[in-house]
């Protein structure tokens, strides 16, 4: 019969790894956006922001929305698993206080704290979303020209 400790490590490893396929999927979708979203604007650009444009534009905008809500969902799943993640390793700290996991966490942290002072406080999940987000916005603006340079 296996250990509490062998237990745990093995949930520990499974949330580690449900929590890595999520940044994995947001990565993915993501370059399925930025693919998707440059095609549609080199055939925007193709058809010369003639009214026909407007439809890959607005499929533009729509594609990257869809892009901000996916990666917020996966960040949310993300969070989920990370957050089971430290619940089962301050058990395994519990369980054996001499390996002082945590503290060596606490430790780590303020040192990457020290050297990265302003990049640690950027949240990578808002670098995707500002991504998708911009995306959604190049999009808008592509439609308003359209509608501008097509407005009699």
């Amino acid at each position: 019969m296996e250990s509490t400790l062998e237990v745990l490590l093995g949930l520990y490893r499974e949330e580690r790894d449900q929590g890595r396929q999520s940044e994995d999927q947001r990565a993915g979708l993501t370059n399925l956006v930025l693919i998707i979203s440059g095609a549609l604007f080199a055939f925007v650009a193709n058809l010369k922001f003639q009214l026909a444009a407007a439809l890959p534009a607005m499929f533009i905008v729509i594609i990257g929305l869809y892009g901000c809500f996916g990666s917020l969902k996966l960040y949310e799943r993300f969070q989920l698993h990370q957050e089971r993640a430290s619940a089962i390793r301050r058990r395994i700290d519990a369980l054996v206080p001499d390996a002082t996991v945590e503290q060596l966490r606490r430790d780590a942290a303020a040192k990457h704290r020290g050297e990265y002072g302003f990049l640690y406080k950027i949240h990578l999940n808002w670098v995707w979303i500002a991504l998708n987000l911009l995306i959604a916005l190049s999009g808008l603006v592509v439609l308003y020209i359209v509608f501008l340079q097509n407005h009699p």
